[in-house]
């Protein structure tokens, strides 16, 4: 929280800190999943198709029932399994590291995004940073917040995870990111304006 602990006030305290929820990070690594995925599916596919084209040329009306044999026959002329994939054509090799860069790029994206935002409700102000090289801060007054609302679908209720709406007088609203325990962050912002009543 190093954009927020630098912008607090002299008399500002936290109240509470907003954290992205455990399921965003497992979508992420699921990125890199579907790109191992796509490299291993494309890899493969040159393979059957590389032997199935030599099985083809070599072996012209082969029995079903040696098939098989003659499958492995040509997988080891071929030096085995990885020597097929090593000499697959160079597309075939390109488009199987896409696919790998492909779910590693969102995965980056998405864990970045995590790292480089702050969600924070203090005695005096909701924050939402994010933002790396070019920041971007919503900031809005506590008693200037005219309304809170919370999405929560089935599994987000389930889950404990949701989003947080954040309505202020004039200025529009502040999309939080989804987070964990959303209705426990509306409770701080409560928290903070009844603070901020007595002050």
């Amino acid at each position: 929280m190093e954009y927020v602990s630098r912008s607090l006030n002299p008399d500002e305290e936290v109240i509470r800190i907003g954290h992205f929820h455990w399921l965003y990070t497992f979508s992420a690594i699921m990125w890199v999943v579907i790109g191992v995925i796509g490299l291993c599916a494309v890899l493969y596919a040159g393979y059957y198709w590389e032997v199935s084209r030599a099985l083809a040329s070599q072996f012209q009306g082969l029995p079903a029932s040696l098939k098989g044999q003659a499958w492995s026959e040509i997988v080891a002329q071929k030096g085995g399994f990885f020597s097929v994939i090593k000499g697959l054509h160079i597309g075939v090799k390109c488009l199987a590291i896409a696919s790998l860069v492909f779910g590693l790029f969102f995965f980056a994206q998405m864990m970045v995004v995590r790292a480089y935002t702050e969600i924070c409700i203090t005695t005096e102000r909701l924050i939402l940073k994010q933002g790396v090289l070019s920041v971007n801060s919503d900031e809005l007054n506590v008693d200037r917040i005219e309304g809170v609302n919370v999405t929560q679908g089935i599994i987000g209720r389930w889950l404990n995870y949701g989003n947080v709406i954040v309505r202020g007088m004039g200025i529009g609203e502040v999309r939080l990111p989804p987070m964990v325990d959303p209705v426990g962050f509306r409770r701080a912002i409560d928290q903070a304006k009844a603070v901020d009543n007595k002050n």
